[in-house]
């Protein structure tokens, strides 16, 4: 078995669609299996620093590889605001710059993606 499949999610079920985005779901099932998250724990207006981390960690990943607004990415979390979407994005991008574990989990989900 590859280090990076995850038990309970089938290969096709995230694979590109036609028009090379991610079905939205699906990166959000990846990202709570790898996080250990629930999709509830992901909506909730938690601020615990893992529910945070695994709901920035999907809002890059749709921005990067789906045609969602910040708005649409907003509402998908929560009901959130374009703002908490901007800054989740920065926030990714600014830990993966340091932090060798975000660079890591980044890895990982993306192979797991693709």
């Amino acid at each position: 078995m590859s280090p990076y499949v995850i038990p309970g999610i089938k290969r096709t079920d995230i694979m590109l669609k036609a028009d090379d985005t991610l079905k939205i779901d699906a990166v959000i099932a990846v990202v709570c299996r790898y996080t250990g998250i629930s999709v509830e724990q992901m909506n909730s207006p938690s601020r615990k620093r893992e529910i945070v981390y695994a709901r920035y960690m999907c809002m890059w990943f749709l921005r990067k590889y789906s045609k969602l607004t910040l708005k649409a990415l907003g509402k998908i979390f929560g009901g959130r605001d374009h703002t908490t979407a901007i800054h989740a994005i920065n926030s990714v991008q600014d830990w993966s710059d340091v932090d060798l574990q975000t660079q890591w989990d980044l890895a990982r989900i993306n192979e797991i993606l693709f």
